[in-house]
């Protein structure tokens, strides 16, 4: 009796495992392919570019490119790529309200295995699950974001934009940076999205990306179920909602790109 229930058990968990590595396969076929359609966007978003000027930012050759205005629903009335002066301290900061980041960076680049951390980085550029944020100020200097790699504060939080300070100082904690706006918003809609992000402000991150749960985000899903409490679905595939998904959303456009060409040296792409 006691041989026939542990059979049972076992049979249930290889049906558990064969469905979990079948729907992780599904995932990675499916990401690949919104990848491809990812890099084309990007292309063609930088096609539209012409060279301004080089700057420094934290020691990093940073050459910037002004994308010219093609669609009408493309709006440079709002902030896209600021540069502010506090206390002799220059910062720089991306987007507008409700703006969204997403980063390719390696979300587990400061685990101590470098297997881990190539296999994570891979995934990380490839699918665009470094990371992602919605800015809550005009402009761009304020986001909520939902982390679970930082054990002193791991969960949503508001705090100061640090996307430009923390990327560009060695030139190799990301390759790629993305901006994307929302098309067709008010200012009202902006205002009671960024009251509803800070209502989730003290939740816990979710480690368990499958399943989603009322009181817990991972820092895409926390975006994506926020926007689509406003009738805004940003979740291209309906799946597990990663940086391609949104990037690829009929409902969202490219503002702002930065990418790493060699070490020290990034190109910044931005709508003007």
């Amino acid at each position: 009796m006691k041989y026939k229930i542990l059979l049972k058990i076992v049979e249930i968990i290889n049906v558990i495992l064969l469905a979990f590595f079948l729907l992780f396969g599904i995932f990675l076929i499916n990401g690949s392919i919104e990848r491809v359609a990812v890099k084309k966007e990007i292309n063609n978003f930088k096609k539209r570019a012409v060279y301004e000027e080089k700057i420094i930012i934290n020691g990093q050759d940073v050459h910037v490119y002004k994308v010219n205005v093609k669609y009408e629903y493309e709006d440079i009335n709002r902030p896209v790529f600021t540069r502010v002066v506090e206390n002799n301290e220059v910062k720089y900061f991306i987007g507008g309200k409700t703006d969204i980041t997403l980063t390719s960076r390696n979300p587990f680049r400061l685990i101590d295995s470098s297997f881990v951390q190539d296999v994570t980085g891979m995934f990380s550029n490839w699918l665009y699950i470094g990371h992602a944020t919605m800015n809550t100020t005009d402009n761009g200097s304020h986001y909520i974001e939902s982390v679970g790699n930082q054990k002193e504060r791991n969960g949503v939080s508001e705090v100061e934009s640090t996307w430009i300070e923390t990327e560009l100082r060695s030139g190799v904690d990301t390759n790629e940076i993305i901006c994307l706006r929302l098309k067709n918003t008010t200012p009202e809609m902006r205002d009671k999205m960024v009251e509803d992000l800070r209502s989730k402000i003290g939740l816990k991150y979710n480690y368990n990306f499958f399943i989603n749960h009322r009181k817990k985000y991972y820092c895409t899903d926390l975006i994506t179920r926020t926007t689509d409490k406003f009738g805004i679905d940003i979740n291209y595939d309906g799946l597990l909602a990663i940086g391609n998904d949104i990037i690829l959303s009929k409902n969202t456009y490219i503002i702002f790109f930065l990418e790493r060409i060699e070490k020290g040296v990034f190109h910044l792409y931005y709508l003007g």
